[in-house]
């Protein structure tokens, strides 16, 4: 197991000038890796936080594809869906997926200018799901993967591209890049694909989330024969004070690369 326990930590803190919260307030970490039919080291990070406004709840989920391998992507190194689990039965209502500071549009190998930031039109949640041999899962995904439909999507009003359906790589994730990566399949030049990570905000209704999730999945592709592993935890304990959905993007993104370079080693 991988720990990394002071990155973590350093998270939570980053975050004590920008928004106090109740002492019920927590926060999640979740990082894995695996190796792409490519070869390329995948890497994801999955930071769930909960949040008090007024008398209103909610959980904020950042999902950040942390790789540093680049060149010569395939379908398979587009992260495209996360899946969870928890302890005891939960409620999510979605309300909306959106691109976090630092977060880009790339379509035919450029960023897309003034793209609105929200995404909700191309990702999709469910709940109850079976994916491989797991049951009764919450799930987020930009692919379809026989799981999502028109209806399950964030924002149903809004279609960025492609069809209605929640359907091939479009608006999945590709690392943090900064220029277009080299040797990138041309076939798939046409999928608009967001650089760094996305912003998943759900209500919990009227009282807090107690728990966390146990068990969470990262998905790349387009299909669920595609690379999924499972990812550790390390928990931020709930010390009054949790980072504002909007810094964390940067954060996630350095513990993802410690944790990479830790894998390489």
């Amino acid at each position: 197991m991988v720990r990394i326990g002071k990155f973590a930590r350093l998270i939570a803190l980053s975050g004590a000038a920008v928004c106090a919260t109740s002492g019920h307030s927590w926060s999640a970490l979740f990082v894995g890796g695996a190796t792409a039919p490519s070869g390329n080291t995948l890497a994801a990070t999955a930071l769930f936080q909960t949040r008090q406004v007024g008398s209103s709840w909610f959980l904020d989920v950042l999902l950040a594809n942390a790789s540093t391998d680049t060149s010569g992507l395939t379908h398979a190194d587009v992260l495209t869906g996360l899946f969870f689990s928890f302890g005891s039965p939960v409620s999510l209502t979605p309300l909306s997926a959106s691109l976090p500071s630092g977060s880009v549009v790339w379509d035919g190998g450029s960023v897309v200018s003034g793209h609105t930031s929200n995404v909700g039109g191309e990702w999709a949640y469910a709940t109850g799901l079976t994916v491989g041999s797991d049951s009764g899962l919450h799930g987020i995904g930009s692919a379809g993967y026989g799981l999502f439909g028109p209806a399950d999507r964030f924002d149903t009003g809004q279609n960025l591209s492609g069809p209605t359906d929640p359907n091939g790589l479009q608006y999945g994730i590709l690392p943090a890049i900064s220029s277009w990566p080299s040797g990138w399949n041309p076939t798939l030049d046409d999928d608009p694909l967001i650089s760094n990570a996305v912003l998943f905000t759900f209500g919990t209704g009227g009282s807090e989330l107690a728990v966390m999730p146990n068990a969470v999945w990262a998905q790349y592709g387009t299909n669920l024969n595609d690379p999924r592993f499972r990812m550790t935890s390390d928990d931020i304990p709930p010390e009054g004070v949790v980072p504002e959905p909007a810094t964390l993007s940067l954060a996630a993104a350095a513990v993802a690369t410690a944790f990479w370079r830790k894998r390489r080693r």
